[in-house]
């Protein structure tokens, strides 16, 4: 049976662990859908057809199958992280590694769609 953290801090339900971890899920693979759709629709030699069901068919659903694969992966792999996150005797551990994943996220989405600042890093 798993223990149950008692905190004094009553995070909003959109800062839980759990949330957050959907929420990361859904931004990856909002991100490799768009990266899939460029490079499919930026080849001459697929058919317009073979374009437009690609598009169709990752906004028609692909997003609901695929984030739950990578929820379920996510919490498999994470587990263990999670609980030595856990385990670190400082405020909100968890919150700050979702915080810095969010964050390179936020960059990756920055360079994917071209609105990096040019020559500057942050």
């Amino acid at each position: 049976m798993a223990r149950r953290r008692n905190s004094s801090i009553r995070l909003p339900g959109w800062l839980r662990h759990h949330q957050l971890l959907t929420t990361e899920a859904v931004l990856l693979i909002a991100l490799g859908m768009e990266l899939v759709q460029r490079w499919v629709t930026g080849h001459q030699d697929v058919p317009w057809w073979v374009k437009t069901a690609e598009v169709m068919v990752v906004n028609a659903g692909m997003l609901g199958g695929l984030l739950l694969i990578l929820t379920a992966w996510a919490k498999g792999s994470l587990s263990s992280a999670t609980r030595a996150v856990q385990a670190v005797p400082l405020p909100a551990p968890l919150f700050l590694v979702h915080l810095l994943a969010l964050g390179g996220i936020f960059v990756a989405y920055a360079f994917v769609w071209d609105f990096w600042p040019r020559g500057r890093m942050l």
